[in-house]
């Protein structure tokens, strides 16, 4: 693929630097006239089927972009059907018509590079004109992907309603100008990016949508893990080091607590094992800078002064597994860097004590989904928003961080 002239390109308003604020105000004033379309509709399906065959089929994306096959996979017309089946079951549950909001602002995180992706597709499948402010941290992954964007909309005769911004974070004007232009507003990355974004004024009927700071972890059942054969426990770890390692342990969903189910013998038995096969894992995590180094020796202090019971550190190659007994050590903000913080239960329901509101995704092991019913039917929390099996924390779907996206994209009107 050849990189488009993206400054110019009648498919995509993406700019290198600061754009030039008449320009940019054109743009939207471009997409407030562009016509409007229905959720899920043909034209756009069409586009990301051949997007979808594209990726997959490039070998540059298979030697250098593996985040580009994974967001491959989940376009394909399979996924893409999915995704239109429940919002028609939405639909018909609320006995009305959902529409598009109108114009769908998104500001990218930076920590998950693809993401943007999935949060742009999400809104032009919910039929809105679409605006994602790309992160400032963008690399050649998002030139990737917005080329291969570019290819697939012109080689289906996609008439696109879109645009892709880059400017530097600090240059407000530009987010206040996207901001007062936007119907809905995603704002990804983190509790400070949240807060910033909604201290925007916008219009009254504005609908902001914020994604703060989560947390996740793994939860492994001793007993099912003991039973596996070697090469299942290979593959176990195989699963928890693509959740745990991919992104630096950065994104929301990667887990970076671990609580296992089972008696203290049981486990101690067992977690060696894992660990070990973890840390053999370790390539996407063994090159710290010096920064980084500091930051992770520094957060290991801090979980060590806190600890009334003390705390165990055990290294393993770059993994690093910090065990306590203590449960208040969830007070310190961990880092990632590839850290587990390990805790013990000896059932399900004990989980909750190590939680907190804000947690996002519970991957596991060897737990039943009757299981997982009958402690959420407790009450008795806090929860996590997600439980998803291991090797699948990072996997995105439309209903994400318990919101439904497609749902926050559009609105119902009501047929009495």
């Amino acid at each position: 693929m050849q990189s488009p002239d993206v400054s110019r390109s009648p498919v995509l308003g993406s700019f290198e630097n600061s754009p030039d604020l008449d320009e940019l105000k054109n743009r939207l004033i471009g997409l407030h006239s562009a016509p409007q379309s229905r959720p899920f509709n043909d034209q756009i399906i069409q586009m990301l089927r051949h997007l979808s065959k594209s990726l997959l089929a490039s070998s540059e994306a298979r030697q250098t972009f593996p985040d580009a096959i994974a967001f491959g996979n989940w376009i394909r017309p399979s996924q893409i059907q999915k995704m239109r089946i429940q919002f028609s079951e939405m639909e018909l549950t609320q006995g009305g018509v959902r529409i598009p909001r109108g114009i769908a602002v998104h500001f990218a995180p930076g920590n998950v590079e693809a993401l943007f992706a999935y949060s742009w597709v999400t809104s032009i499948l919910a039929g809105c004109k679409t605006v994602v402010r790309l992160s400032s941290r963008a690399a050649t992954l998002t030139n990737f992907l917005l080329t291969a964007i570019q290819e697939s909309a012109i080689a289906t005769n996609c008439q696109p309603s879109w645009l892709f911004a880059n400017y530097d974070r600090s240059n407000d004007e530009h987010t206040r100008i996207l901001i007062a232009h936007s119907n809905v507003i995603f704002a990804w990355g983190g509790n400070a990016t949240v807060s910033e974004l909604a201290s925007f004024e916008r219009d009254f009927d504005s609908h902001f949508v914020g994604f703060p700071d989560r947390e996740s972890l793994l939860v492994l059942d001793a007993k099912t893990y003991g039973a596996l054969s070697e090469d299942d426990r290979n593959s176990a770890a195989i699963n928890a080091a693509r959740d745990i390692y991919t992104f630096g342990q950065a994104a929301c969903s990667s887990p970076r607590f671990i609580v296992w189910l089972g008696n203290q013998e049981t486990v101690q038995a067992l977690s060696e094992d894992f660990y070990t096969r973890l840390g053999r894992l370790d390539s996407q995590i063994n090159s710290f800078v010096a920064g980084e180094v500091v930051t992770r020796e520094n957060y290991l202090f801090l979980l060590s002064a806190k600890s009334e019971s003390g705390t165990r550190i055990r290294r393993y190659n770059s993994l690093v597994v910090v065990e306590s007994e203590s449960t208040d050590l969830r007070d310190i903000s961990h880092p990632g860097l590839g850290i587990l913080v390990a805790f013990r239960a000896d059932r399900l329901d004990q989980v909750s004590t190590f939680l907190t509101p804000h947690d996002q995704t519970l991957t596991h092991l060897g737990v039943a989904e009757e299981a997982f019913r009958q402690w959420l039917s407790t009450g008795s929390g806090p929860f996590p928003r997600r439980i998803a099996r291991v090797g699948t924390a990072l996997d995105f779907n439309s209903r994400w961080d318990g919101i439904e996206l497609l749902q926050e994209l559009t609105l119902i009107t009501t047929i009495d």
